[in-house]
């Protein structure tokens, strides 16, 4: 894994650059800038990282899932500023397989899975403008540091939308929505996975593993991170900077499944959706009660 600091800082220059993509409300309608979120009237932010596979099929992009997906999003903007980070999937390992067969090296393998994040990242917000979310410019806009790429995000206004893909080798997207989540004061990062919560064991090879519907940050780096799962296209649940910067920062993260049920009853903090994250976890994650049902 890259080492990180616990200071982390923001002059880390960045060999990648991330792609980000904004999705912009009616400004007749809806004028605030994620630099304004002391004030009282600003929607409170959620951070969701979606995996590649939920927009995908056999490895191809789905239309039905991504617009699926999209209006599932969408559907959250009224109450909430939203920034979701999406993964490679499929076809990003088998972009790393075949760098590694090509003598590509570990970072030069990360790239590459990166780099389709970022395409994954910038067909969705086609999904997003399709849901009838209001878009600004769809062209992506190169940050070449994360100093850079959160000042973007604050300065600009009119967002309650940003998409973006992989941020630069060494980490996975679950860390890139974790460093967005803290450097934006975030009041939830919503992992929508494959699974429906994390259990307590494989349960494709242990029948008696249970779900549970809380982890500390202690097991679960036990159960994701030490058991050799932190090389190229192998980082799974959680990789060691993400929850590196969860732990830090007491961010409340539930880890679901990638459905429109799961993931609205995570944000609404229901009992017994997917696994939390963490030792201080709130009861709920958001008041718009029946805008997120």
């Amino acid at each position: 894994l890259l080492s990180l600091s616990l200071s982390f800082s923001l002059s880390l220059s960045l060999s990648c650059t991330f792609t980000l993509f904004s999705v912009a409300m009616d400004p007749v309608t809806t004028c605030f800038s994620f630099a304004s979120s002391s004030l009282s009237d600003v929607p409170p932010l959620l951070v969701i990282k979606i995996g590649g596979s939920f927009l995908l099929k056999d490895g191809v992009p789905d239309v039905g899932s991504l617009t699926t997906m999209a209006e599932t999003i969408n559907s959250l903007t009224n109450n909430h500023r939203i920034i979701v980070i999406v993964g490679g999937g499929i076809p990003a390992r088998q972009y790393i397989a075949a760098g590694g067969a090509l003598g590509a090296n570990a970072g030069e393998k990360d790239a590459l899975g990166i780099a389709v994040s970022r395409l994954n990242a910038q067909v969705f917000i086609h999904a997003l403008r399709q849901a009838g979310a209001p878009t600004g410019t769809v062209a992506p806009y190169p940050v070449t540091s994360l100093e850079a790429g959160v000042a973007e995000m604050a300065s600009s206004p009119l967002r309650r939308i940003v998409v973006g893909g992989g941020l630069q080798p060494g980490q996975s997207t679950t860390a890139v929505a974790a460093l967005h989540a803290e450097f934006q004061s975030a009041r939830a990062v919503i992992y929508a996975t494959d699974v429906d919560g994390v259990y307590s064991a494989d349960p494709r090879v242990d029948p008696t593993a249970k779900k549970l519907d809380h982890i500390s940050y202690d097991r679960l780096r036990e159960l994701t991170v030490n058991v050799g799962n932190s090389g190229p296209g192998q980082y799974r649940l959680m990789d060691g900077v993400a929850l590196t910067i969860l732990e830090r920062s007491k961010l409340r993260a539930v880890i679901c499944a990638g459905t429109k049920e799961a993931i609205l009853a995570a944000v609404r903090g229901d009992a017994g959706v997917g696994t939390a994250v963490g030792g201080d976890v709130p009861s709920t994650t958001c008041s718009c009660g029946d805008a997120c049902k």
